[in-house]
């Protein structure tokens, strides 16, 4: 999932290494769940550490920048990694492809009926005044 730094103003994540406030200032940063982390860092800290993304034959480092709480299995949202939404925009046609899509990534954008993209919303517990 890509998104930008505010999703950890509307979504509660258990931080374990790194900062929340800074997790996806940089295009190039992603946060890590803890199983992830431990699979591929072992017990050592992820965060400062980098990974080799492959996507369609094309090699990017990532750098790990925080590592949050497995989400609870009851969650709707299932969610190992996540990266910055510039660098998703950055990759969206070379990801489209990899998945065997044959759109047009300008198409698949501007669709209404694709899920690519999703919004979340804070909302208030307090009743709003009708003017």
């Amino acid at each position: 999932m890509f998104a930008d730094q505010s999703v950890f103003n509307i979504l509660t994540f258990d931080i374990l290494e790194g900062d929340a406030s800074k997790a996806l200032t940089d295009i190039n940063n992603i946060a890590l769940s803890q199983s992830i982390a431990q699979k591929y860092f072992g017990n050592v800290s992820a965060v400062g550490k980098t990974l080799l993304l492959s996507i369609k034959g094309e090699e990017q480092l990532v750098t790990v920048s925080a590592v949050y709480g497995d989400l609870p299995e009851s969650s709707s949202i299932k969610l190992n990694i996540l990266g910055n939404i510039d660098f998703g925009k950055k990759n969206l046609t070379k990801m489209l492809i990899t998945y065997g899509n044959d759109e047009k990534p300008k198409e698949w954008k501007d669709a209404w009926d694709h899920n690519f993209y999703s919004t979340l919303l804070s909302l208030t517990l307090e009743p709003m005044p009708v003017h």
